[in-house]
């Protein structure tokens, strides 16, 4: 989500379209060109995300000056999980203690942050690809060994979930200059057994450059649709939501309550 390449469909890139003096993501390929606000860590599991947060923070002060870095509004996008049911096994408990120690480092040290909270996909559905090539028969099990536990993983990834929506409405992430927002997408996404593989790496099992915009435009999308609203899944295709007149923001669980109640005639 955090990459800024020209040619490619993207966070970064949608919000460059309402301002154009957007920076800190990244280009290219690897660690060649990673922006300033790019943290990410191949192999990252939850109980690691403080560190990401910390070094995320540090890179952006130095980056923007302090000034810049108190006043002016940040997006941080946070999806974790994959490799915790791949590889770790991350409890429920583990998994969400390790973002929350993220977040409340990011509440305590970085100003104006909106974060989006990017719910973790059941990583077992890609699995329910089939296909008699190297990467589906031998690499995707070595790449996710625990995924190929279907029922595990299924179980796994609905405990995160379900920790993730309780840990983004707790009301000390409602804040005016500080927001958690779920965007629940991935919730009930489904993966088809003849989906093309130009969506997928050669291993069967990451994203290619295709699915990783649909990836960002179903993100996109959840952003401007109010929290109990979100769509909890994405196909390809799919209209592309914007912010309107009436609405040209982010939705937040305050905002988001403020709008219900407004339908409702309440006074606010």
């Amino acid at each position: 989500s955090i990459g800024g390449d020209d040619d490619v469909s993207t966070l970064p890139n949608f919000f460059k379209v309402y301002n154009a003096d957007l920076s800190g993501f990244s280009t290219g390929n690897g660690n060649v060109g990673l922006g300033y606000g790019d943290a990410s860590i191949s192999g990252a599991v939850s109980p690691g995300m403080l560190s990401q947060a910390e070094t995320l923070a540090s890179n952006m002060e130095s980056a923007m000056g302090a000034e810049a870095f108190a006043n002016e509004w940040k997006l941080v996008t946070v999806w974790i999980g994959g490799n915790d049911i791949c590889s770790r096994g991350t409890s429920q408990e583990e998994y969400v203690a390790g973002i929350e120690a993220a977040l409340d480092f990011l509440q305590a040290r970085m100003p104006r942050v909106f974060v989006n909270l990017v719910t973790i996909v059941d990583v077992g559905k890609l699995y329910d690809i089939t296909g008699n090539d190297l990467g589906c028969l031998v690499v995707r099990p070595t790449v996710c060994s625990r995924g190929a536990d279907r029922e595990r993983s299924a179980m796994e990834a609905a405990a995160y979930q379900r920790g993730i929506s309780e840990l983004a409405g707790l009301e000390k992430y409602d804040a005016t200059d500080f927001a958690v927002v779920e965007q629940p997408w991935y919730t009930n996404f489904e993966v088809i057994n003849n989906v093309d593989r130009s969506f997928l790496a050669p291993d069967c099992f990451h994203y290619a450059v295709s699915a990783m915009e649909f990836a960002a435009l179903a993100t996109w999308n959840n952003l401007f649709q109010p929290v109990g609203e979100k769509q909890l899944s994405y196909l390809v295709g799919e209209p592309t939501v914007c912010p309107t007149d009436e609405a040209p923001y982010l939705y937040t669980n305050r905002n988001s309550r403020r709008q219900q109640e407004d339908e409702n005639g309440a006074m606010t």
